[in-house]
């Protein structure tokens, strides 16, 4: 075997030839050379360098013998290519034991092997990364636009993605709710004690910050980057040494955290686009739970105005109280939009809450309490505060809200988040309460709550308008008597009326108004007059005919409770007289409104009421007949002439075809002639059907 010769310089070839003009442009490079025999001859000090070897180690040396990695390597297959062709190679190649990447130049010649390398290490790193990143963005935006998966769906993978590019062990969707840190969403190894559903203090986290500050946090060491935030309890405890954080908007409010942690601290900071590319997708989570929240909304709006249209039809259609509470609670648990809903009546003896329907759920009362005592602890709720207070009530988180904390058990059993109560009422009486329950936090905001407030209050006109048309049908009646003790003392007036005061009907006006019209003497009605100006309900007193011949007025009232009440059940106050200070009244009420619950009414607004009497009649029957017998037996032959005269010529119509000045030409009189035949005729017909009021 020959000895190798030491060259100063490895390339022998032609200076005018192209391969030349590339190892000229590569004279920095590290560079050695190899004989025929694949004996070091050369190398130069960069060589030396990167292959942590010197000159006078390796000359003579077979590279093989002296890297023996290289032997069964792409080194090894690339340089015997290149002295069997007689053609330079160039690739780049991964050498282990020097942990580097190299970009390698041979050229063969025939004394051997000329080789021109450098390390290209950094380059592959970054290349690699850059990869690396579009994979992990690539795999982020086929999760965020693909039609198959759902929400949750997308989330899970999200974290799984995410976790790995900024190459954290955990990662997690947070919401926050009051004071709590709930993990909604979770990727963390499989020996980790933590899954969704867990909740935690908010102090005790570094997610606390991000929340107070909406901005993201970026510690790569906890101790270090953040000493004050290292002792809190899922730190100190958990072990968390490093936390990359981003805030989750929803509505304008932080929903919670999107956040990866370790317990490690980092060997390398969390980089620029590590940080922008968690950014990047809480950001759109941020969007995508607020459309989504959106898109559940409409759906339950759109819901709920079906079921008021229903409803709507029900009361039309002359259903009973019963099938529209029951048509409500099937309708609203048969939507996507909420689980189960029941509706409750309070009852005043016992002062709790009864089911009279309910849907997608059973005897959901059964082992529940609901009261209406303001004592209670079981009237915090939103059933016992709507029927309290008259206005609907919500639990946006029946979870951590400690309101709800005597129902918590109930939330997890029949598997809710959110809860609402919403009274049933029309003019001032309540009929019951609506509760409606959804699986979704923040469920009844927004346009949601006031259209399902606004259900309420069709529920109670239907309610109302269908009790009042059975009560026309009906002519079975309940007849109550009551006595109310000192009732000006009861309205907070000092002082009694002498005479006695006869009030025989009652009219609704609209807006909550009614007029009475009765009869006192001249005297009373004097002292009405005064009391009129501060004694709610009345606003004021108007006196009827002439003053020398009686007493009759007409009294308007505002917003009278027991009035109210007793017409918004169908029935009516037949008289009202005030005598010595007490007032005895007698109501008539369908027979299948509650009388009791009517009579109770009347004791809590007034508490000195008594019950006289109670009775069932029957609905007189003989308008027709009277309205008969006044027109054949009553009226005059000059009223009845000018009463049909004045129906066929359309006096009657509006706007009129005939006016009074025609129609007094046609029977032969003078215009006032006629306006007296007219009211007269009217006024007899008018008492015929009116007159008796129990009709």
């Amino acid at each position: 075997m020959t000895e190798p010769s030491v060259s100063s310089y490895p390339f022998d070839g032609d200076p005018s030839s192209d391969e030349f003009a590339d190892v000229f442009e590569r004279i920095s490079d590290a560079i050695f050379a190899l004989d025929e025999e694949w004996r070091f001859t050369y190398l130069n000090e960069q060589a030396e360098e990167l292959l942590d070897r010197s000159a006078e180690e390796l000359v003579g040396e077979v590279v093989w013998d002296a890297f023996p990695a290289a032997a069964g390597s792409r080194f090894r297959e690339e340089y015997e290519r290149a002295m069997t062709t007689q053609e330079s190679v160039a690739f780049e190649e991964y050498y282990p034991p020097l942990d580097r990447w190299f970009e390698v130049r041979a050229y063969p010649s025939e004394s051997g092997l000329s080789v021109y390398f450098r390390d290209v290490s950094d380059r592959v790193e970054r290349e690699r990364e850059i990869e690396r990143r579009e994979r992990a963005l690539r795999r982020a935006y086929e999760i965020v636009g693909s039609t198959e998966f759902s929400f949750p769906q997308k989330i899970d993978a999200l974290l799984g993605v995410v976790r790995e590019a900024v190459g954290t062990d955990y990662a997690a969707l947070s919401h926050i709710v009051d004071e709590e840190y709930v993990f909604e969403y979770v990727d963390a190894p499989a020996d980790a004690d933590l899954e969704a559903g867990d909740t935690a203090s908010l102090e005790a986290t570094n997610c606390e910050r991000v929340v107070a500050t909406e901005e993201t946090l970026v510690l790569n060491d906890v101790a270090a980057d953040a000493p004050e935030l290292a002792d809190r309890a899922g730190n100190a405890e958990w072990g968390i040494s490093c936390y990359l954080g981003a805030p989750v908007i929803v509505d304008g409010e932080t929903y919670g955290t999107f956040c990866f942690y370790d317990l490690e601290a980092r060997t390398e900071d969390f980089s620029d686009w590590e940080v922008t590319f968690v950014d990047l997708l809480s950001n759109w989570v941020s969007n995508e739970l607020e459309r989504q929240r959106y898109v559940d909304r409409v759906a339950a709006v759109n819901d709920l105005n079906g079921i008021i249209r229903e409803i709507t039809d029900a009361a039309i259609s002359q259903s009973t109280r019963e099938e529209i509470e029951a048509v409500t609670c099937e309708r609203l648990a048969a939507t996507d939009s909420y689980r189960f809903a029941w509706i409750g009546e309070p009852h005043p003896p016992t002062q709790e809450v009864r089911a009279t329907a309910e849907a997608g759920v059973e005897d959901y009362l059964a082992d529940t309490a609901i009261s209406t005592d303001p004592e209670a602890d079981e009237s915090f709720g939103p059933t016992g505060r709507a029927v309290l207070t008259g206005e609907m009530q919500t639990v946006q988180n029946v979870r951590t809200d400690p309101v709800y904390e005597p129902w918590r058990d109930n939330a997890e059993r029949y598997d809710y988040r959110s809860a609402a109560a919403v009274p049933i009422a029309h003019e001032e009486t309540l009929y019951g309460v609506l509760n409606v329950y959804a699986d979704r936090t923040e469920a009844f905001e927004g346009e949601e709550g006031s259209v399902l407030a606004h259900l309420g209050e069709i529920l109670g006109h239907a309610i109302a308008a269908v009790e009042r048309k059975q009560a026309l049908m009906s002519d079975a009646l309940v007849e109550l008597e009551f006595r109310i003790g000192d009732v000006f003392g009861e309205w907070g007036v000092d002082g009694t009326p002498v005479g006695p005061i006869v009030v025989d009907e009652f009219v609704p006006v609209g807006d909550g108004e009614f007029l009475a019209y009765g009869t006192a003497d001249e005297s009373t009605v004097g002292v009405l007059e005064d009391l009129a100006e501060g004694a709610a309900p009345w606003n004021d007193i108007v006196r009827l005919g002439d003053p020398d011949e009686g007493g009759e007025f007409a009294l308007r009232l505002s917003e009278p409770p027991v009035l109210s009440m007793v017409a918004s059940r169908g029935g009516r106050i037949e008289q009202v007289v005030i005598e010595d200070g007490d007032l005895v009244g007698t109501v008539r009420l369908p027979q299948s409104v509650d009388a009791g619950q009517v009579l109770d009414y009347i004791g809590e607004t007034y508490p000195s009421t008594e019950l006289v009497s109670k009775q069932r009649t029957t609905r007189p029957t003989d308008t027709v007949q009277r309205v008969e017998s006044t027109l054949t037996g009553e009226l005059t032959e000059r009223q009845l002439t000018s009463l049909r005269a004045a129906y066929f010529t359309g006096y009657f119509e509006w706007p009129r075809d005939a006016t009074a000045e025609e129609l007094a030409e046609q029977l032969d009189v003078s215009s006032p002639t006629v306006h007296k035949h007219l009211r007269a005729a009217q006024s007899k017909l008018f008492g015929a059907l009116l007159g008796d009021a129990s009709g």
